[in-house]
């Protein structure tokens, strides 16, 4: 029963306040609809009019002011109790069970290690391996700066001959294409 009123709290409190909130907008507009709606009757004493017992236009705006937004929270309220009550009723007496986590053995927790640092080193290894294969495509740099006719070499210089066999990029000559 103790969570069924949490509930009702819960539940409840806000639906008042918004429907007292709602209630009083309501009633501010009642008050002003009675308030400008007065009108003397025809045909009637003014001495015998002043002790009907019509009140006031102005009295009834503050009633409904004050009483309108009382009613409706309470009616609210009272609705959402209802509810939670029959609920209460339908699904049982119990609180609903609190979520349990699964915790997992020491030896499922450590299979599951043992697959991640597997995992890990699987793309380590995949990385490195690639960046072998990748400095492979490429030919290593030839540094010509000691020779003296750099340009129209189609090897390197002796002093610094490549030892890996790669192929040396031979320069164009642009004035060879032009006749």
């Amino acid at each position: 029963m103790r969570f069924t009123l949490i509930r009702i709290l819960k539940h409840g409190l806000p639906a008042a306040a918004m429907l007292a909130l709602i209630g009083f907008l309501m009633g501010e507009l009642a008050g002003m609809f009675v308030a400008g709606n007065t009108r003397p009757r025809v045909g009637v004493d003014p001495d015998a009019r002043a002790a009907a017992v019509e009140p006031d236009g102005r009295q009834v705006a503050q009633v409904l002011r004050i009483r309108l937004p009382i009613l409706m929270a309470a009616c609210g309220l009272s609705v959402v109790a209802t509810f939670e009550l029959l609920n209460w009723f339908w699904r049982g007496q119990a609180a609903p069970p609190k979520p349990t986590l699964a915790v997992p053995s020491e030896r499922e927790t450590e299979m599951l290690l043992n697959e991640l640092l597997r995992r890990a080193e699987a793309d380590r290894a995949a990385k490195a391996q690639a960046m072998i294969d990748t400095s492979m495509m490429t030919p290593p740099p030839v540094d010509l700066t000691h020779c003296d006719d750099a340009v129209e070499l189609a090897a390197p210089c002796p002093e610094s001959a490549a030892t890996d066999n790669s192929p040396v990029p031979v320069p164009h000559d642009a004035t060879a294409h032009r006749a």
